[in-house]
């Protein structure tokens, strides 16, 4: 590969298989950084705990799996009708934030399981507990790139329902606030099909993994790292 290729793992947190992959490839600097589910963290051991002390890491919002809004076809159907908590659903975002700083965990950066912050008006959630927090980075979709037929359904999908979501609480066809963030290039495995190749990219790039789960529908990457 002639391009630069950076790797960002989700879901620190989600089971020790995860947790344990997460943890090797970070030994061996073979990823930038990575992404904390807060609540999952709790339930794991002092010594995984204990790894991600004073890390600078992203807080990776689960708004959806577990809780009231599980799963996501019903999120989106209640955030569409109206039917959301808002308030609520931030004060558990502030709880999740609140949970990593009191782990000792630096809080660098937000993003979202399922993309919930994609959406409009957790996007705008997203930013101003961003701000509050003064944490720097919220993850960006400006530059989202997909390479393979599903990725490009996914992608589809994802962007066709911020635009709703933006229309339905702010009354005009726009997309919400988090795709217009400064941002990489950046790839989701866990949209791409096996036909996804790293030796196609032509840019630098950023890809979002979920080592040791089974999530990315295609691992190529797995060689490189």
């Amino acid at each position: 590969m002639k391009n630069k290729i950076t790797f960002y793992a989700d879901d620190f947190g989600y089971n020790s298989n995860i947790n344990k992959e997460i943890i090797k490839l970070n030994h061996k600097k073979k990823i930038r950084s990575f992404s904390v589910l807060s609540d999952y963290l709790l339930l794991t051991n002092k010594n995984t705990i204990n790894f991600v002390k004073n890390k600078k890491v992203y807080a990776h919002i689960n708004i959806i799996e577990g809780k009231n809004y599980d799963p996501l076809a019903i999120f989106v159907i209640k955030l569409i009708c109206g039917l959301i908590d808002l308030k609520a659903i931030t004060a558990d975002i502030q709880r999740q934030i609140d949970i990593l700083k009191k782990c000792q965990i630096k809080v660098i950066g937000l993003d979202s399981h399922q993309h919930t912050h994609a959406l409009y008006p957790i996007s705008k959630i997203f930013i101003s507990l961003a701000k509050k927090n003064n944490i720097s980075m919220v993850r960006s979709y400006q530059n989202l790139k997909v390479q393979t037929p599903r990725g490009r359904l996914c992608f589809f999908l994802l962007k066709t329902t911020s635009l709703l979501s933006y229309l339905r609480y702010k009354g005009k066809f726009d997309l919400p606030e988090t795709w217009k963030l400064k941002g990489n290039s950046q790839y989701y495995m866990s949209w791409e099909d096996k036909s996804f190749s790293l030796n196609k990219l032509n840019v630098n790039t950023d890809i979002i993994i979920h080592p040791g789960s089974k999530f990315d529908k295609n691992n190529n990457y797995v060689r490189y790292l």
